[in-house]
């Protein structure tokens, strides 16, 4: 089984690094969790790594379901930390 690994390449936004981080987590791939999710690997691709994508409400909960996590969790909302910084 393929291990998951955080993207490489340009920076990822706040929300983008949070399903990486969490599918690491479970030791789920990129497809895997798309899979789950019920979306291409190529968009979960784009939401993980582009600085500027921007996830509906629905993808967001898509991904909480597949992420088994809260949609506090995957959005940070909970956090102290400023939007959108770049990890």
């Amino acid at each position: 089984m393929p291990t998951a690994h955080p993207p490489t390449g340009p920076a990822r936004s706040d929300f983008g690094r949070r399903p990486v981080q969490r599918r690491a987590e479970l030791g789920l791939t990129l497809r895997e969790t798309a899979d789950r999710a019920g979306m291409a690997a190529n968009y979960l691709k784009y939401v993980e790594e582009s600085p500027t994508a921007v996830p509906g409400w629905n993808v967001v909960l898509q991904l909480v379901g597949a992420l088994e996590t809260t949609v506090t969790a995957l959005t940070g909302v909970d956090t102290n930390s400023p939007p959108a910084v770049p990890s």
